[in-house]
């Protein structure tokens, strides 16, 4: 078996009529198998307002709300050659970075990997059968 996940993108940027953002809900309920490095996010997959054949180059964060249950933690990274922390997150919280521009991808591995740079990435550590999460993503689109 395997467990049972969703991610639903609830804005995308250009297709949303001209956000610089997108909303991304994730969430799981586990039968103990876990997640290693899945993406769940992918920066391919966004568009920039105006220009609707474009990516974004990188993935801010804006807010994150969640709730995990039955986890050790749940990990956020922006993938790179060497992947960049976003949270761990255990419990249930909330966090706005507004007031400073966003969480910002701080690229410290260089972009050196082709494909999936910038990607945001989910790993679950100790879960159980019957163990999940609900978590928000509020991301800023960087041109």
């Amino acid at each position: 078996m395997a467990d049972a996940v969703s991610i639903n993108t609830l804005i995308n940027g250009a297709a949303a009529g001209g956000s610089k953002r997108a909303i991304v809900h994730l969430t799981n309920i586990s039968d103990g198998t876990g997640e290693s490095n899945v993406v769940k996010v992918d920066r391919s997959a966004m568009r920039l307002p105006g220009l609707p054949d474009t990516a974004p180059t990188k993935l801010h964060i804006a807010s994150i709300r969640w709730n995990v249950s039955g986890f050790a933690y749940v990990l956020l990274e922006w993938d790179h050659a060497a992947d960049d922390t976003i949270a761990v997150l255990t419990a249930n919280g909330y966090d706005n970075y507004e007031s400073h521009g966003g969480l910002k991808d701080p690229n410290t591995s260089g972009d050196t990997v082709t494909g999936a740079i910038g990607d945001i990435i989910l790993t679950t550590s100790g879960g159980v059968a019957g163990a999940v999460y609900d978590i928000t993503l509020e991301v800023i689109l960087a041109p």
